[in-house]
């Protein structure tokens, strides 16, 4: 499990690039992660992983490498969008990483978390319906190697 935490990790910055998020509204697109479709999928799972770590917390290098993933993320698209001065995307993109660090450390697999993995692996910021996904994000990991 660390092993693909630290994959994770290495992977973050390179599947948050600044064509990402070059929207001509990105006011509009922000909107589409507020709409219930996206948001009470993106809180379902949270709740899950919430709970989950509440039961069960991570050991310390667990949460690190976690902490690590959320930060190398919003670093990769601060990076990427603050020269546009719209750097509202980052802590979005922490967060969905986020989810994604602790769905692996706890062996979570959840179609609709898979497919907004995948999202980003297809170099698309993730919004409104998101297509849900049977291979579970390890294993996208690796295809992705």
């Amino acid at each position: 499990m660390q092993q693909i935490l630290t994959r994770l990790l290495e992977l973050a910055p390179k599947l948050v690039c600044l064509n990402l998020f070059q929207f001509p509204d990105p006011i509009a697109v922000l909107e589409l992660r507020d709409a219930p479709e996206f948001e009470s999928e993106w809180m379902r799972v949270h709740l899950l992983l919430s709970e989950r770590d509440k039961l069960s917390p991570h050991s310390t290098e667990v949460s690190e490498t976690i902490h690590a993933v959320e930060e190398a993320a919003f670093k990769a698209v601060y990076s990427a969008t603050k020269a546009t001065d719209f750097t509202e995307f980052a802590p979005l993109v922490s967060d969905d990483f986020s989810l994604f660090a602790h769905a692996i450390a706890r062996d979570f697999n959840d179609p609709w978390l898979n497919g907004l993995f995948r999202s980003y692996l297809n170099g698309k910021f993730p919004v409104g319906n998101i297509s849900c996904v049977d291979v579970s994000i390890p294993i996208l990991l690796k295809v992705k190697a």
